[in-house]
């Protein structure tokens, strides 16, 4: 639980204390520990902001499971949004070689940072530019 390889085997791994405190209520008194354990591992997987963690185990993992999903939906829409700007800066990329045959190091790493606004007004500026610094101005 303190190293989960992804945000399932951290809630598996919740579930089943839960369901370890369930049988044994008597049992030993490592609730804490487990919150502590829980809150870490939401930490290392940088779950941000950490939710309340409430007293009772079995809420605990259903707040656990759906923050993770709430987590993984964020983790999909930025790796599309990161996906999308790799493909936009990637043609537009191909289409300064195309026009100018050679592209400067300083041109790729503006492509490599820009958002996607900053790379459409680049595409738009590529159509009316006699010279490759005139996109970048």
């Amino acid at each position: 639980m303190e190293h989960p390889a992804n945000p399932e085997e951290l809630l598996r791994a919740g579930q089943d204390v839960a369901a370890w405190f369930e049988k044994h209520p008597d049992g030993p008194p490592v609730k804490e520990l487990f919150r502590d354990l829980l809150i870490a591992g939401l930490t290392k997987m940088k779950v941000d902001p950490l939710p309340h963690i409430p007293e009772k185990l079995q809420e605990v993992v259903m707040l656990s499971s759906a923050r993770i999903e709430k987590w993984e939906t964020n983790l999909r829409q930025e790796g599309k949004l990161e996906g999308k700007l790799e493909g936009i800066a990637e043609m537009l990329l191909d289409q300064l070689q195309e026009r100018f045959g050679s592209v400067p190091d300083w041109v790729r790493s503006k492509l490599a940072e820009a958002n996607l606004d900053t790379l459409k007004e680049w595409s738009k500026r590529l159509f009316r530019a006699e010279k490759i610094e005139q996109i970048f101005q």
